[in-house]
């Protein structure tokens, strides 16, 4: 897994491991308020720098990561993932979602 996917490892995980590689499967982690959570609590604001992090929450105001983007109750999950990755946002039933 270190091997073929070492974008997936944490950046604490990475350093411990002695992980250097690039990553080339993936850009960009997306996680939910609790998950972040877990890393803040532990004391790390940002478990991916090597990676775009995105946290989607409906009660966070603001992260600590400076680089983690938030995406609240303004934003859209389905909308923001297809910008991330170079799609078209999806419609629903009322219309086209805004970015």
């Amino acid at each position: 897994m270190i091997t073929e996917y070492p974008e997936t490892l944490p950046g604490p995980a990475r350093t411990a491991l002695s992980v250097t590689a690039e990553g080339t499967h993936f850009d960009t982690v997306l996680e939910g308020r609790h998950t972040y959570e877990i890393g803040v609590k532990a004391g790390i604001d940002d478990a991916y720098p090597h990676l775009k992090h995105v946290v989607f929450s409906r009660s966070l105001t603001s992260v600590p990561g400076a680089a983690v983007e938030l995406v609240g109750t303004g934003g859209h999950p389905a909308a923001r993932c297809a910008v991330v990755s170079d799609r078209r946002p999806p419609r629903d039933s009322e219309g086209p979602v805004s970015v």
